[in-house]
């Protein structure tokens, strides 16, 4: 299931629309949307933002229901491994557990049930399309956009052995 080109122009006029504060208030660069298209199972599509090292990138995964946004640090004190992070794994891990993902999330080492629950999930989530969803996550990043940015980098290397181990402890 390859991505039509109405599905890539809706997903942008969303982007532009949900996201248009990191233009506004944050001063990034919108560098437009890439297809990513090399598996009708993979195919993804990309809104990319920037500003020098620092970057944002929204990508939506029709195929496996995802839509996820990463967060690419400019701090020099990580190592280039250590800079990205999920936002919605991020916010799970910051608020101990209290503020779960909108999407829900498969991470690296969940077993097959876990996997085909978190699925279903998804397939309940977008079963009126992912316009909603794009809506609520653009306002998560607003909202916790500035704590990403600025935490300790002991936080953010405790959130990466965190994250690497949370599908086995899910």
């Amino acid at each position: 299931m390859s991505v039509s080109r109405k599905d890539i122009d809706a997903f942008e006029a969303a982007i532009v629309t949900h996201f248009a504060f990191l233009q506004a208030e944050l001063n990034m660069r919108y560098a437009g949307i890439n297809l990513v298209d090399d598996d009708p199972r993979d195919s993804c599509v990309v809104a990319k933002y920037r500003q020098g090292e620092f970057r944002i990138d929204i990508a939506w995964n029709p195929f496996a229901r995802s839509l996820g946004i990463l967060i690419r640090l400019d701090n020099e004190e990580l190592k280039r491994r250590e800079r990205y992070v999920y936002l919605e794994p991020f916010v799970e891990f910051t608020s101990g557990g209290d503020s779960t993902p909108v999407v829900p999330q498969i991470y690296p080492g969940m077993c097959i049930g876990k996997i085909e629950k978190t699925m279903q999930q998804r397939d309940e989530l977008f079963a009126h399309g992912f316009i909603e969803t794009l809506r609520k996550l653009a306002e998560r990043l607003r909202k916790h956009l500035p704590s990403v940015r600025d935490c300790p980098t002991e936080t953010i290397r405790k959130y990466q052995a965190w994250y690497q181990s949370r599908g086995k402890a899910v």
